[in-house]
């Protein structure tokens, strides 16, 4: 069951994580969380094909759907307006990428001069005139990758890549 974020929660989990570190992590496993199983499956798949339905519905209908605390928005034009606004809307990311880097942000979970700083670290690194390039090689070795799947699910196409690249 999935639930909205609540930062009291988080930070009581952190502050158990913090108490209860082993001394030697076990090696991740991706079969643990249940990804290939064919309940798995079965969900990816309705999800796969529900949601483009269901959001194509409210950008028709109800473009700001509320349903108590979550807010589903889906114009491009209400999106941009949300994002512009870090004062209203807090980056939901923070603590956590906070914490998956040793206590310092990063730029997923930064907002303003830090991230604008971080982004223009990552853009020195990759230049406009090589994003072409790389777009083209992602998408061949994505298209590639979901041709030699027996399963397209994100899980899976996310364990390949994990196994190339590590």
């Amino acid at each position: 069951m999935w639930t909205l974020k609540y930062y009291t929660a988080i930070d009581e989990a952190q502050r158990k994580s913090q108490q209860k570190r082993p001394a030697v992590l076990s090696a991740f496993e991706v079969d643990d969380l249940g990804a290939d199983s064919l309940r798995r499956r079965l969900i990816l798949w309705v999800t796969s094909w529900l949601l483009p339905l269901v959001l194509a519905f409210f950008r028709a209908i109800w473009p700001i759907s509320r349903f108590g605390r979550l807010i589903i928005i889906t114009l491009d034009e209400d999106v941009r307006k949300v994002l512009s606004r870090p004062d209203v809307f807090e980056v939901p990311y923070g603590r956590e990428m906070a914490e998956l880097a040793g206590g310092t942000n990063f730029v997923l979970g930064m907002e303003g001069a830090g991230h604008d700083r971080q982004n223009r670290i990552i853009r020195s690194v990759l230049k406009p005139e090589d994003a072409s390039h790389v777009t083209e090689l992602s998408r061949q070795y994505t298209l590639d990758l979901m041709r030699m799947s027996p399963c397209c699910s994100l899980i899976h196409l996310a364990t390949q890549l994990s196994a190339t690249f590590l």
